[in-house]
């Protein structure tokens, strides 16, 4: 017995699970941040306590490394809020996907707008996750020479 109901049902979750493989790669990448971003937070927290300590002559670069700790944290989290934005949108593409094969409307416009949206969130994400590691690099490099100066951050 032919069941074009339960067809549709099947053929609308067949559709919706493609972009649900977006999501796990989404969700990996923000892992990846915010496992970044707890090494900073963390490592800010020693460093900003240590600054008494390494005198008047290093306190401004420490400053400074304080300063761009900060702003490697406001990437990472902007990043973070874009990604969390392209999950949202991921999921509503899902469930546009999911009506229109049920409900049989033509929703192709509004779907394929929100999935370029996503892609524009997650590129977004991915160049300022570039931004990060540049400024992360850096610092490794400016932290190498205080370390060769004797000071043990």
């Amino acid at each position: 017995m032919n069941h074009p109901p339960t067809e549709l049902l099947v053929n609308a979750i067949e559709l919706s699970v493609t972009p649900v493989f977006l999501l796990v790669g989404i969700n990996s990448f923000m892992a990846i941040l915010a496992g970044r971003l707890t090494r900073i937070i963390d490592r800010y927290r020693a460093i900003s306590t240590k600054i008494n300590r390494c005198g008047e002559e290093n306190s401004d670069r420490i400053r400074f490394e304080l300063k761009t700790m900060k702003a490697r944290m406001q990437i990472s989290l902007r990043s973070i809020q874009l990604l969390t934005l392209g999950m949202v949108g991921t999921a509503l593409v899902v469930i546009l996907i999911f009506v229109a094969t049920i409900a049989m409307i033509d929703l192709t416009p509004i779907t394929m707008l929100l999935f370029l949206g996503v892609m524009l969130l997650i590129a977004s994400a991915a160049f300022l996750f570039l931004r990060e590691i540049q400024l992360a690099t850096k610092q490794a490099d400016r932290f190498t020479d205080l370390w060769a100066s004797g000071h043990d951050l």
